[in-house]
């Protein structure tokens, strides 16, 4: 895997602080060239707005900040990741959530640096992260 340089993946809870305005992060992401959002994350994102009390607003400010960057989608090449990664983990008897599973095969596959506050994702061999 060849890393695009500058090229960033965003987990859940970067996307959200993003959403909210948060001003560290928010000024770490001003300086992000490219980026892609992982499908699982947009979902995560519309299903989070769909169960507040915003929901208009919300989903308009995600639909915003979605079509700012390039949606990584579960196609056959995620899909192989998210197998190879989920295999790995069970072997390794250190799972995590499913989701973040296929958001990690996202990143893999576009050759991205995920973003997280997660620490669990550096079970997963060969991803790149970036703690915010």
């Amino acid at each position: 895997m060849t890393l695009t340089a500058g090229k960033y993946a965003l987990d859940t809870n970067i996307a959200i602080a993003v959403l909210n305005g948060d001003p560290v992060i928010s000024s770490r992401w001003s300086a992000v060239e490219a980026a892609v959002l992982p499908a699982p994350v947009l979902g995560e994102l519309l299903y989070g707005a769909r169960r507040s009390s915003r929901r208009t607003e919300n989903e308009a400010a995600i639909r915003a900040l979605a079509s700012s960057m390039e949606l990584a989608v579960c196609d056959e090449a995620v899909c192989s990741e998210y197998a190879r990664i989920k295999d790995a983990l069970a072997r390794t008897g250190r799972p995590i959530p499913e989701n973040d599973v296929w958001i990690a095969a996202c990143a893999l596959v576009s050759e991205a640096i995920l973003i997280t506050r997660d620490a669990h994702f550096a079970a997963i061999d060969g991803l790149p992260l970036d703690q915010w």
